[in-house]
Formats: structure tokens, sequence, C-alpha cells
């Protein structure tokens, strides 16, 4: 702030610092005007004339001349006389440049006081200033991907030179890479919230008993997300429980076919049919009361048939019913209908010979399922299990129809499933941990414990590649703070300072996922570093060189260019 003051004589514009704390006395430099000042106003104050002051010298003149006597009078008349005179010549010179006396009402000139302007050079200067800076800023956020910076930055320079091309198609480009990013980041969100969902019904599909669309819900869900373990520890759940269940609706299905059968047969006269089919309904439901009932009742409307040609007919259907089931392996089925056979022809040969074959051969294949079931239960005891599907497999062929072969089939099945389960998810740990990727592995030993709660060696694993992963994110977090270190640098353009920063970054965790990143804004620090160093020593062709190589690296990066620009012209004009 500064204060302006009017001279009331030349009317001069004297410029001072400050307003005055009281009345001061102030001499114009252009008139010599002598007038006071205060903070209300100034009131002029002219000295008084000189020349009244020289006219009384000259009156006081005579009187010592009067004083003479003698013979010095004459020569004291005529000295008083040419003293007047002088005087008087001397008043008239001194007046004509004095001031005009002051008028009655001195007058008051008000004190001005305004803000003081810089200079139009000066301000362009520091706007041009900032600019450079806010645009180098902008496209430094712009490279690392920091949009809303980017967006910042371009606008704040936009504003200080509102016509500049540059500026408003570097906004529009961070305003649409903002926008970009936004949908990207809206787009995940919504997708892993699909996924999360799916896997909840999935969950709840399976909870419902509902296997197949349990199993849908996963599939869909592992299609979005391969690496999500909860979907694929899904699959493997409502696989198996849908397996459990087809197995389960299949017996019922046999079950209720033979029953239908059975009882068209026992009420069409076929008793030896409706005694087979009955049977089967057995097989498929062990024990069950209403097929030994409808059994019973075939068996005894068989003993009761008197008609020879009708007995005949029904022996010869249980004869072929029997050896039926005696080349099926079913043996004990064929001994029991061999000796239904016997009932209506108790000395029958065939019949004999056949119940005899059927206690043979029973009596071999329990041998034979004796074994294999023995060795089923030891190679499912020692983890064997595909031996032990082998051998449980064979058992049932030993017996087709015995249940306990068959449940231990389907179990054995199941936990060979889940080894090879366990073998994939170990040995995907395991790559992971030689790629050094700790979280994958760390989910990885996790689906394996999930199939084989307990393992030690899954757990050891498990808590090897959580270490690692501990220590990995110590170095991610050294690595992450000196990368961004060296961001803030070339922001503030230090790019030697920058290229020290991302250097350590590097030699921290050479395979960051955003090491290549970290690297070419080390080739344009030190092309930068380089350019600014030989443009200030007055190396212009070395300058342009490398401000050619910083844009090489990042070709739209307003700093390089705007370093070539000036090599380019300081070097045309012969400086170098």
């Amino acid at each position: 702030m500064s204060v302006y003051v009017t001279c009331p004589r030349c009317h001069a514009s004297l410029k001072a610092n400050r307003l005055p704390t009281g009345t001061k006395t102030v001499t114009c430099p252009e008139c010599k005007q002598i007038f006071q000042v205060a903070s209300t106003g100034v009131t002029a104050t002219p000295p008084r004339p000189r020349i009244s002051s020289s006219a009384a010298n000259a009156n006081e003149v005579p009187a010592v001349a009067v004083q003479l006597s003698g013979s010095w009078r004459t020569l004291g008349v005529v000295a008083s006389i040419l003293l007047v005179g002088v005087g008087i010549i001397a008043a008239i010179v001194y007046t004509r440049h004095e001031p005009q006396p002051a008028p009655t009402n001195p007058q008051v000139v008000i004190v001005k006081e305004r803000d003081e302007t810089p200079k139009a050079d000066e301000n362009d200067d520091k706007r041009r200033q900032d600019f450079i800076r806010l645009m180098i800023e902008g496209g430094t956020s712009f490279l690392g991907q920091h949009f809303e910076e980017a967006v910042a930055a371009y606008s704040s320079a936009a504003k200080l030179f509102p016509e500049d091309a540059d500026a408003k198609q570097k906004l529009a480009d961070a305003q649409t890479a903002l926008v970009q990013q936004r949908q990207k980041k809206l787009d995940e969100d919504k997708a892993h919230a699909d996924i999360v969902q799916l896997v909840k019904n999935g969950q709840a599909a399976l909870e419902e008993k509902k296997y197949a669309a349990a199993l849908e819900f996963f599939k869909l869900a592992i299609e979005k997300d391969p690496s999500l373990s909860e979907a694929k520890q899904g699959v493997i759940n409502a696989q198996a429980a849908l397996d459990r269940s087809q197995l389960d609706q299949k017996k019922i299905d046999e079950y209720t076919q033979a029953m239908l059968s059975g009882k068209a047969a026992l009420k069409a006269g076929r008793y030896a049919d409706a005694i087979r089919d009955f049977l089967n309904a057995q097989r498929s439901v062990p024990n069950d009361e209403i097929a030994m009932q409808f059994q019973r009742e075939a068996e005894k409307q068989l003993d009761a048939v008197t008609d020879r040609a009708e007995k005949m007919k029904e022996f010869q259907r249980l004869m072929d019913q029997a050896n039926a089931a005696l080349r099926a392996k079913n043996y004990d089925d064929a001994q029991k209908i061999f000796e239904r056979a016997l009932r209506l022809y108790p000395n029958d040969a065939a019949a004999l010979q056949g119940v005899e074959s059927a206690q043979k051969s029973l009596k071999s294949a329990k041998v034979e399922y004796a074994m294999w079931m023995n060795r089923g239960v030891a190679a499912s005891q020692a983890g064997r299990f595909e031996d032990a599907v082998f051998a449980y497999r064979e058992a049932t062929r030993a017996l087709p129809g015995d249940e306990t072969a068959s449940k231990a089939l389907r179990l054995a099945e199941l936990a060979l499933d889940n080894q090879n389960a366990y073998r994939r998810a170990m040995e995907q740990g395991d790559l992971a941990m030689a790629a050094k990727q700790y979280p994958n592995a760390i989910v990885a030993y996790n689906d394996a414990l999930r199939v084989a709660p307990g393992d030690a060696v899954a757990l050891r694993s498990l808590r090897d590649a959580q270490s690692f992963f501990e220590g990995d994110a110590v170095r991610r977090k050294d690595f992450e703070r000196k990368a961004l270190a060296g961001l803030q640098f070339l922001k503030a353009q230090k790019y030697s300072d920058a290229v020290t920063e991302l250097k350590a970054a590097l030699k921290i965790m050479p395979k960051h996922p955003d090491a290549d990143t970290v690297r070419r804004q080390i080739r344009y620090a030190e092309a930068m570093d380089k350019g600014v160093t030989a443009l200030n020593a007055r190396r212009f062709s070395d300058a342009i060189t490398n401000f050619q190589a910083a844009l090489d690296v990042y070709p739209d990066d307003f700093a390089a260019r705007n370093g070539l620009n000036r090599a380019r012209q300081m070097n045309k004009g012969g400086k170098a």
C-alpha cells in the first residue's frame, strides 16, 4: 500500500510508503514549497519572504552612519547610500523566485491511498512460471494414472491461460481418463459383488439340497473369477452331493420300477417273474419290508400251482431266471431261485445242479470279495485311494449286489477326487511360491487344507507362504515409499534426486508389478537431468538429444517438449 500527497503549489504528486502518525513537515522537491502533512490532509504553510529581513537590515545602515563625525562623515554617507542600494537590489533578486504568500484560508490536500499494481511483465512472468509448473504436475500425475490430481493441475493451468490449446486438450484427456478410471472401478466392484452373490446363492442352494442349481452357481462364479477358492470348493462339494443324490435317486427309481413290475407279474399269475422283481427291489432297498411281503405272497402262490402245464411253465421261468442270475454272478439270488424251482419239481437234476453250482460259485465269490475288500481297506488307510477304488470295484464285480462294497467304492472315489484336488492345490501353491506370488500360494495351500484338514505338509507350506508374504509386504511398502518419493521429485523437477529414489525402489523389488513403470520414469528422469544440465552449460546439441530421449519415453510430456523447443531456439541463435 502506497500514500500519494499533492503539493499545494505546483500540484506535484509525492509518494510515501505509509501515512504519518502525526503532523509532518514536507518540502516539495519540484518547487521547494514547504508544507505540513497529516493523515487527514495537507496544510500549505509557505515561509515569509526574505526581502523583509534584507530591507530591515538596509534601514539599519543609516543609523550606524549617522553616528559618524568629523572628516569621516562624508565618506560614511556615501557608503550608507551604496549599502542601501545593494540591499534593495539583493532583495529584489532574492524574492523573484520565492512562492506567493499563502491565502488567508490554507489549502487542504487530501492524502490518497491506492494499491500498487505490479508491472505487467512481472505478472506475466509469474503466471507463466505457475502455468509451466502446473502443466508438469498434471503430466506427471497423468503418467502415474492419478487422473484426479491431473485434472486439478490442468484446470488450474487453464485458468491462468484460458486460450492455451495444449492445456485445454490435456485437461480434456485427463477428464476422460478419470471418467474411464472411475467407470472401470465401478465395473470391477459390480463384478465382484456379482461373484459374491453367486457364491452365496450356491451355498444357499447347497443347504437346501438343490445340488444341481448349486453346482451351476459355483461354476458361474468360477467363470468370472477362476482364482476364487470358495467357488472351487463349492463345485467340489456340490458335485459330490449331486453324485450321491443321483445315486440314491437311481436306487429309488430301480426299487419303484421293480415293485411295479412285480405287482403286475403277481396279478397276471407269473409268480416266478414276480419273485424275481421283488428280489430286485430288495437289492435296491435292502430289507424293505413291503418287497419282502410281496415276495412271500408270490412264493405262496407259486407253491399253490396245481395245473401241470402251468406248473411246468412256471418251473421253466424260474430256471431261466436262476441261470441268468448265475451268469450275472448274483450267486445268492441264483441259489434262492433254483431252490424255488425245486419246490415245484424236487428231484429235477438241472435244478439240483444249479443249486450246487450257485453255492460253489457263491463261496468262491465271497472269498474273492473278501480279498478285494481287504485290499481296498488297506489302500484307503494308506491314502492310496486310486488302488482302493480299483479294489472296491473288483469287490462289486465279485458280488454285484453287495451294498457294503458299493458304498466303499463311492467313498473311495470321493476320497480320490479330494486327493487329486489336494495335489493340484499343492502344485499350484508350489508354483506360486517359486514365482514369489505369495498371495496366490496362500490361497492354494488353504484350498489343499480344505480337502485335507490338518495335513502337515500343507500347514507347513502355508506358514512359509504367510511368512514370505509378510516379508514381501514390508519390501512392497518400502518400494512404494521410494517410488512415491521419486514421483514427487519428478513433479518438483529434481531429476537427479528422482533417479536416486526410483533406482532404490527398483533395487528393493525388481519384480514388483509397477517395476516397468518405474524403469520408464528412471529413463525419463535421467534424460531430463542430462538435458537440463546441457542446456545450462550451453551445450545445445546435447540438450536437444536428451530432451528428445525424454520425449521418446513420454511423448506428451510438457517439460521435455518445452526444454526441447528452448534448446532448438537457442541453438539456431548461434549461441553454441
